[in-house]
């Protein structure tokens, strides 16, 4: 039972009893007939009176529960209707401004954060946010570029990601928040820097991620560091060797005026210089090959056919190591723009470090698929690449042979870069391949 409705019982069972009381009288003829009627009236009035108190301090009640209503279901659009009393129509005035100003600064909430929901998918770096249980909550798409689909990703742990991504978040996590930042190469050499930070939603910290992409800034760094030293050592390598290689073979035109006890060793002497001379002027030129590199010609072409290719001249050195090399191609693949000398080039050196990394009896398996718009794999039976050599793979002049210059894996990124080709070299888990998606 409400208040209101005992507060009116209360006013009737009050005023009842007097009503019955003047009855009685005036059946009774105690008084005269007017006074009763009089005191009749009088009560009735009472009563209307009550009736009007009761109803005129409730509804100030009734106002201020449909305000509490329309709060507590934020329905901020909605306006409380003036009643014609002065302090009620007051209480009405305060809770509209309320509203008014309610809605004014939830319009603007909505569109911040409309806005920074813009700015975030239009954003060149990742934003990935997680929620107050350390969990992924959302991620804008540049964050999916790298990480993967966010429907696959939403709810997990960041620590539970694949590595190297997942112990670099791991560790951000654990660290201070002034040492809260690292760079991490990915497959297919690609760097990205992450940051952690924090922000506070409804006065719980929440934490997230920023992945910016430092791969082509640092890929035109290095290019632009070793176009210089590379020019700078033709510069002089060049003049020097073709100096010094016209110089020999002049002397070796001497060789009838050395005695015949020495004249076989100055000849051999001569000849090897002359030889390693020229291997020299080879060498720099390969290198420059990397800094020449024309802009690629792109035309058609068939995918399997270039493959096929590849492996064919490459199969008689597999052959003399045991290896055998398996082309497995697919017919739906339609032809894709390319320079085809340059990826034939390209598939040369991947199948060549292929054989080199197996280094004795093997396999190769040479794939092509129709997904997307195409994909080359390129397996090999050899071991596996450990961590610290391939976080440096794609580095130039760096090699893990003997003899090598550490440009054949900066020529394949150049070429493919510049096709605008995504690729990745993987060995976790085995086998050890090479992947290019046109």
């Amino acid at each position: 039972m409400t208040g209101r409705t005992q507060l009116t019982l209360y006013l009737v069972a009050m005023h009842l009893p007097f009503a019955l009381a003047a009855l009685l009288v005036l059946e009774a003829d105690l008084v005269p007939r007017a006074a009763i009627f009089a005191l009749e009236a009088v009560f009735a009035i009472s009563l209307a009176t009550g009736l009007w108190l009761v109803k005129r301090c409730f509804a100030q009640l009734d106002l201020i529960r449909s305000g509490a209503a329309l709060l507590a279901e934020a329905d901020f659009g909605s306006r409380l209707t003036r009643v014609g009393g002065g302090e009620l129509d007051e209480v009405v005035a305060l809770y509209n401004r309320m509203f008014d100003r309610l809605q004014d600064e939830r319009l603007q909430v909505e569109e911040r954060h409309h806005l920074l929901d813009k700015l975030l998918r239009a954003a060149p770096w990742g934003v990935v946010m997680l929620d107050l249980d350390g969990r992924i909550a959302s991620l804008n798409p540049a964050a999916e570029d790298v990480l993967g689909r966010a429907p696959e990703l939403v709810g997990k742990a960041p620590a539970a990601l694949d590595p190297p991504l997942g112990a670099a978040l791991r560790e951000l996590t654990a660290a201070p928040p002034a040492a809260a930042s690292t760079v991490v190469t990915l497959l297919g050499s690609r760097r990205i820097k992450i940051q952690r930070s924090e922000f506070f939603d409804r006065g719980f910290p929440r934490a997230f991620f920023v992945l910016e992409e430092l791969t082509e800034e640092l890929r035109r760094s290095e290019r632009s560091a070793y176009e210089k030293l590379i020019r700078m050592m033709s510069h002089e390598v060049n003049n020097s060797v073709a100096a010094v290689g016209s110089l020999l073979e002049s002397c070796l035109a001497y060789r009838e005026q050395i005695a015949l006890d020495d004249r076989a060793d100055y000849e051999q002497a001569l000849r090897v210089a002359i030889g390693r001379t020229a291997q020299l002027g080879q060498f720099m030129r390969s290198l420059a090959e990397v800094v020449k590199l024309p802009p690629p010609r792109l035309s058609p072409i068939d995918v399997n056919a270039l493959a096929a290719d590849a492996v064919t001249l490459v199969r008689p050195d597999a052959a003399s190591q045991g290896i055998e090399i398996h082309l497995a191609t697919d017919p739906e693949l339609a032809p894709i723009a390319m320079d085809r000398s340059q990826i034939e080039q390209v598939l040369v050196n991947i199948l060549r470090n292929a054989i080199e990394a197996i280094a004795g009896p093997g396999r190769i398996d040479v794939s092509t698929a129709a997904q997307g718009r195409g994909v080359l794999v390129v397996e090999n039976s050899g071991p596996r690449i450990p961590d610290a050599v391939k976080q440096r793979l794609f580095t130039p002049f760096f090699t893990t042979k003997p003899n090598g210059q550490g440009l054949g894996l900066t020529l394949v990124q150049e070429v493919l870069t510049n096709h605008r080709f995504r690729f990745a070299l993987e060995s976790d888990p085995e086998p050890t391949r090479f992947t290019i998606r046109f």
